[in-house]
């Protein structure tokens, strides 16, 4: 066979395996870009982030390593756009996955809880579900007809049942909801009004439930919410990851602070250029400004990279790998060492 021929035939075998398309949905998707194995550099561009209207939109604001797959969240709940598709990267067949059609404007984050991967509503646009729950992948309304929450921005779970925290839907209150039967059911358990209030993050120390809002700050002992001490200088904070005894959390909107909180106090750190923070196994990473760290503690850190993809501002570490979303719309890989 000539060169030119050989050329020609392998470029139509490029083409034909782009086409290739691993689907958990049945609704519509964008068009795909072009996706290739790879072990480091460049992954993807996730193509749902791609074709959102905003640049707030289009980034990468969360990455989750779940299952062997890399999760991603997008959108942007300042515009209302949405729903927003739950998707995911597979390293094993360098394809992207739309598991579900999610009604919300934006993704932000993603909790492992147990065996399975929740989505929190940052924005429900229809107003009709307020998490996303995967095994199989399913939208879960904790209000008695549809949402409960204007805004759910986190959940966490203790012996005392799963929770969702976030703002109640048409109030201006900080709210937390209990479920005691594994998310079939939900009540309220605490709500605090005050104009445009919220819970950022579920905190959990030692099996106790931490809250605070832009007054106060809460916690669910024995049954019964009692004051509780500051977990940082402001509410706005999220990514929170725990180890023995404390808590780690960075600003919501960053690069910004990390704050360590213990149950009783909390430290700032020293340099506001933290961005996104992560657990794998016992360790947590932290995505700053050019570089990722990793503790134990949540006191000494140690570098882990020097260097990270130009836009980074997420970061998921699993399969041997760190996992970056950027600005851009796009997963990066990088191994770990």
């Amino acid at each position: 066979m000539r060169r030119n021929s050989f050329r020609a035939v392998m470029a139509m075998a490029a083409v034909l395996l782009a086409l290739v398309v691993t689907g958990g949905s049945t609704s519509a998707a964008p068009a795909r870009t072009t996706t290739t194995k790879t072990t480091q550099g460049l992954v993807s561009t996730n193509p749902w982030a791609a074709a959102q209207p905003t640049a707030w939109g289009r980034q990468i604001s969360a990455v989750a390593y779940f299952g062997g797959e890399i999760y991603v969240g997008y959108g942007d709940w300042n515009a209302n756009t949405g729903p927003t598709h739950v998707t995911s990267w597979s390293p094993a067949t360098g394809a992207w996955t739309d598991h579900l059609t999610a009604d919300t404007e934006a993704i932000e984050g993603y909790r492992q809880i147990g065996s399975s991967l929740y989505v929190p509503m940052v924005d429900p646009k229809a107003n009709t579900s307020d998490l996303a729950v995967s095994d199989p992948w399913r939208e879960v309304a904790a209000g008695t007809a549809g949402a409960a929450f204007e805004h759910v921005f986190d959940a966490a779970q203790t012996a005392d049942g799963l929770w969702l925290v976030g703002s109640k839907r048409g109030t201006e209150a900080a709210m937390a909801m209990r479920s005691t039967d594994g998310g079939t059911t939900w009540s309220e358990s605490l709500t605090v009004p005050g104009y445009g209030n919220r819970f950022y993050t579920a905190a959990v120390i030692n099996g106790v439930l931490h809250l605070q809002d832009q007054y106060s700050a809460y916690q669910y002992l024995n049954g019964a919410w009692v004051a509780g001490p500051l977990m940082a200088s402001t509410h706005q904070v999220h990514n929170t990851v725990s180890v023995p005894g404390a808590v780690a959390s960075v600003g919501y909107y960053g690069p910004g602070w990390l704050y360590r909180f213990d149950g009783t106090s909390y430290t700032t750190s020293s340099t506001q250029d933290w961005l996104a923070l992560t657990k794998s196994g016992n360790t947590v990473y932290a995505l700053r400004s050019g570089s990722v760290m990793s503790s134990t503690d949540l006191v000494s850190w140690r570098t882990v990279a020097r260097s990270v993809p130009s836009g980074a501002i997420s970061l998921a570490v699993g399969g041997g790998y760190m996992w970056f979303g950027t600005t851009a719309g796009q997963l990066w890989s990088a191994p770990l060492k």
